[in-house]
Order: structure tokens, then sequence, then C-alpha cells
């Protein structure tokens, strides 16, 4: 997709400079018209583009807000007023939209669609679930809560 997108920018680069696309190496100033085009600007807005998608690129591969831990079973990550929150959810591909329409008969699926997909929030969590055979919760009252491997967590 990347490299897709830099080729469809690269487009316009080559279309504008095919005159010119021979003289690349020279670094002269290419009149076209009133302007004047410097040959090492060209290649520099060129490199930078390039940069900016790699950046894309890592922070992306570097930045691992979803994760798959099973079989259609994945682990959001997100913080929200600077709290780490992630939530567990299996995502079923039992989607019975097939379109959705506006009141001008204009087709706007795309933008409706994903609010219905069939998504379900995991809220009851054993040990098991996080590699554990005892979990041991200490509440703000004071209380101490301990689960075996297959009790199904629980705070009141």
């Amino acid at each position: 997709m990347y490299c897709f997108l830099f080729f469809i920018l690269l487009i316009p680069f080559i279309y504008l400079n095919q005159n010119y696309i021979k003289q690349i190496y020279t670094l002269s100033n290419v009149s076209k018209g009133k302007k004047v085009v410097n040959k090492m600007q060209i290649i520099s807005t060129m490199f930078g583009i390039m940069f900016s998608f790699l950046k894309v690129y890592i922070f992306q591969k570097l930045n691992k807000n979803v994760k798959c831990i099973g079989l259609n079973k994945y682990e959001l990550r997100f913080i929200i007023n600077n709290k780490l929150i992630k939530i567990q959810v299996i995502c079923n591909n039992d989607n019975p939209i097939l379109q959705i329409i506006d009141d001008n008969d204009n087709d706007i699926t795309q933008q409706i669609e994903p609010y219905f997909q069939d998504l379900t929030i995991i809220t009851k969590y054993k040990p098991n679930d996080f590699n554990y055979h005892k979990l041991t919760f200490e509440t703000i009252d004071g209380d101490e809560k301990t689960f075996d491997s297959h009790d199904l967590i629980q705070i009141d």
C-alpha cells in the first residue's frame, strides 16, 4: 500500500519533468515558463516524501494497538486520560448488512457499517486468561479477593 501511494505521488513529478529526467543528476536549474526549478530541490523533496512514508511505516509497526491473541480474538490497547486501557474482543464475521442508503438514495455503507460490526467485548476473565494460576486483588476498601485459575474474576 505504501509503495502504491509513493508511486502515485511520484507520477506528477515524472509527468511534469519528463523532458528533464535524463538531466536529473546534473543538478542544474530548469526553467518551466517563468518558474525555475532546482534539481536538488526536487531530489530533496522526493527523499522527504520517502522519509515520511518510512516514518509512518515504522510507527505503525512499533505501535501495536491491536494484538491478535487467538482465532478471531484481539486485544485492543489505548490510552484515555493517561490510563492504559486493554479490552479483549472477539470479531465475528457474521454481518447481515449489505447496503445502507440515506434519504437521497446515496450509498453510505462505508461510513455507517463499521459501527455495526459483530464484536463481542469480553468482560469476564479468569486468571488463566492472563497465564496465571492464582490472582489476589486488594481493593480500596481494604478487601482482599483471591481467584484460582478457573474462577471468574468479579470485583464489586
